[in-house]
């Protein structure tokens, strides 16, 4: 019918064989690793050095000495390369927006100059149309 024992559906059950693999494997490893601890504890106390694994990076040599010699002058000269083209890319950006501004004081220009022409074409249109009217002439009593 069915499982007596529910706890073997359940993934967290100790008693099941991939449960019981998973504690196993990391017994081993922590077996190998309390191993290799006691073999580098023992080296130490013997007075053996470890394998030269990396050590040949660090080593000092001639060329090395002259290598950082020549860095020193090639990275002073890129940080004084790199503050001249900030200072060139400072500059360019503050012509730029010196151009922005005289171009915008041009176009305001040349607007209120379009606006004075048309006030003084306006002023000029409503002259032109003011007639000097003689009322001596139209008045029907200035003749008796």
């Amino acid at each position: 019918m069915g499982v007596n024992d529910l706890n073997l559906l359940k993934s967290w059950n100790p008693n099941l064989l991939k449960n019981k693999q998973k504690v196993w494997k990391t017994r081993e490893e922590l077996k190998e690793e309390n191993l290799k601890i006691k073999e580098l504890e023992s080296n130490l106390k013997e007075g053996k050095q470890p394998k030269d694994s990396l050590n040949w990076m660090y080593q000092d040599t001639n060329i090395d000495t002259e290598r950082t010699a020549d860095s020193t002058n090639l990275l002073d000269n890129l940080i004084k390369e790199k503050k001249m083209k900030q200072k060139t890319e400072a500059i360019s950006l503050k012509d730029k927006q010196l151009k922005k501004v005289s171009d915008i004081k041009e176009t305001k220009k040349k607007e209120l100059q379009k606006q004075i022409l048309k006030l003084t074409e306006d002023k000029k249109v409503k002259k032109v149309k003011k007639k000097a009217t003689k009322f001596a002439s139209e008045d029907p009593m200035s003749r008796f």
